[in-house]
């Protein structure tokens, strides 16, 4: 098979082509990183400017240093990201949401980062839907809007119709060359993670190389448009249980890695009260209906909104609270939906303990390095803030942000799908406050809390779930008298050591007295059960006693194992 080789701007054949290229690729990161040191130096971050001067092409201002020597360090790091470009915007904008990864004042300071750009020119983005589709725009829409509805550093949307329908919907197009600035941007940020590291010492908890991967698996997923239509389709089907929640349906036909065709949805930005007060909506039960969904996303589901600004929800005519953009969402496993759970819970119900012990387990953290004790204190403190916050108290945090700073205060290191939901539902406060200022996301949670202990306790019986459930307890009877011998075996030999935590031996205590006391009722009610089976017909029982009987015993146990477990 014959393969064209490249050609040359003469159009004569090039036998240098792949070696061009590559040089061509290594001098744009020379450029781009010569720019990326010297914003450093010119914002006031190290001494990377001296590094910068030395290379050739280097870009550095001296102009510039003096307007931004009085403004404090997160606003320097916000406009030194904004002049970097489109990658480093989203950069910011990942870093606003993970203060794990960067601390709560930068962090606050990044959220105010806006993702614009210039549109495109039409004929641009009309050359991208052709070569992306394989038919013209005419010929897939009507009515194709000239101008862009929306545009941001990665792509922009318009409005138009299915072609020979009424419907109308939003085609998102990827800006030209959008997906190769994001790449080479991403290997220099590799290339310079060490770097960064050592120059930006003075962005406090800045952690770049944690930043770069968390980044990098976030901005790959964005720039491809058939996640976000996977995500839309998911999310859609999620929601239809939920009165009042709108999604807009995507539209496969129309839609590939770089445009996304879906819905149109009209409506007033939930930020913007007094419109939606102007569609004649009730903001009591907007906020109800956004807290619900909130719920089923975390609680249910595992599958959430990440990013629920002003922007993306709308209120519409009819009341119904519109999702878009879904290019931003966030996971929860089953592990750590359950210990989120009882850290919930166990702020609802006021008990630091518990709340302590629930946020060291949802970090995979068993006190080896935390200060419990400090740990409740603070926890304490938190508990009453909220409770009084309704009648002296301007809110100006949600809970989850207020539990994870307490953790990363105290050397706990939440997992990141949990950080994550914090910041989530921060936005969703800050939104809903926005609408109805008697909003209390605790009360919301108080609220919903029978819905929560149903998800936990009582979730939709899955059968594939159910048998995976059967086979781990077979597996475990299976093994469990090699286990047991195992470890009477060490026990024997003076070879197991056990590390115990005061502040949980009281904790410790009372579980072992439990399961003592379930294991002794249990083991004789196993023997009464044997013996009245066994023993009933020599003791001239009748076989409807014998089989009254047992079923009594039963619930006997039952009763008795219940009171043990509910003492403890």
């Amino acid at each position: 098979m014959l393969t064209r080789r490249p050609m040359d701007e003469a159009g004569e054949e090039d036998l240098r082509g792949p070696l061009r290229r590559m040089l061509s690729d290594k001098y744009a990161h020379y450029r781009r990183v010569s720019e990326i040191l010297g914003a450093i130096s010119r914002y006031g971050f190290g001494r990377a400017g001296d590094l910068a001067a030395s290379l050739k092409d280097a870009h550095v201002d001296a102009e510039e240093d003096g307007k931004v020597a009085g403004l404090g360090a997160p606003v320097r790091f916000r406009m030194m990201l904004e002049r970097l470009g489109p990658t480093f915007i989203k950069l910011g904008q990942m870093l606003s949401t993970r203060p794990d990864l960067i601390s709560e004042e930068y962090a606050s300071e990044l959220g105010n980062l806006r993702d614009k750009a210039p549109p495109v020119p039409t004929a641009e983005v009309r050359a991208i839907i052709e070569s992306e589709l394989g038919m013209r725009v005419e010929d897939a829409f009507d009515g194709f809007g000239e101008q862009a509805f929306a545009s941001a550093s990665i792509g922009q949307v318009h409005r138009a119709r299915l072609k020979g329908t009424a419907t109308e919907v939003a085609v998102k197009v990827q800006r030209p060359g959008a997906d190769e600035l994001v790449r080479v941007d991403l290997e220099v940020l590799k290339d310079l993670a060490g770097t960064l590291a050592r120059v930006l010492k003075g962005v406090e908890g800045f952690d770049p190389k944690g930043a770069v991967v968390e980044f990098e698996r976030m901005i790959t997923r964005e720039v491809d448009y058939t996640v976000e239509a996977r995500n839309i389709t998911r999310f859609r089907a999620n929601m239809e249980s939920v009165d009042g929640v709108l999604v807009p349906r995507v539209h496969w036909d129309r839609s590939t890695r770089k445009v996304l065709t879906m819905d149109f949805i009209e409506g007033a930005p939930m930020g913007d009260a007094e419109a939606v007060r102007g569609l004649g909506a009730d903001p009591a039960a907007i906020v109800a209906t956004v807290g619900r969904a909130y719920v089923k996303q975390i609680f249910v589901d595992g599958f959430f909104h990440a990013d629920p600004h002003h922007g993306n929800l709308l209120v519409t005519r009819d009341g119904k609270v519109a999702f878009l953009d879904l290019g931003g969402v966030g996971y929860i496993d089953d592990a750590t939906r359950e210990r989120a759970t009882d850290l919930y819970i166990s702020v609802i119900k006021g008990d630091p303990k518990a709340a302590a012990a629930a946020l060291v387990a949802l970090a995979g953290t068993h006190g080896g390095h935390v200060d419990v004790p400090a740990l409740e204190w603070a926890l304490q403190d938190y508990i009453d803030y909220t409770r009084l916050r309704k009648e002296a108290v301007d809110v100006d945090r949600g809970m989850n942000q207020r539990l994870v700073s307490i953790a990363l205060r105290g050397g706990i290191r939440p997992p990141s799908s949990f950080v994550l939901l914090e910041r989530a539902l921060l936005e969703v406060e800050g939104v809903c406050r926005g609408l109805d200022r008697d909003f209390d996301i605790i009360e919301l949670a108080r609220a919903n809390l029978p819905k929560l202990l149903r998800a936990r306790y009582a979730p939709d019986l899955d059968p594939l779930r159910a048998a995976d459930t059967v086979k781990g307890y077979r597996r475990l009877l299976r093994d469990m008298p090699q286990r047991l011998d195992n470890v009477l075996r060490k026990v024997e030999e003076d070879d197991v050591t056990i590390k115990l935590d005061r502040a949980y031996l009281d904790e410790l205590r009372r579980t072992v007295r439990a399961a003592a006391l379930m294991v002794g009722v249990s083991l004789m009610a196993m023997s009464m059960v044997f013996y009245v089976v066994w023993e009933g017909p020599n003791l001239n029982m009748e076989a409807v006693h014998i089989t009254l009987s047992v079923p009594v015993i039963v619930a006997v146990w039952a009763l008795v194992v219940w009171r043990i477990w509910r003492r403890s």
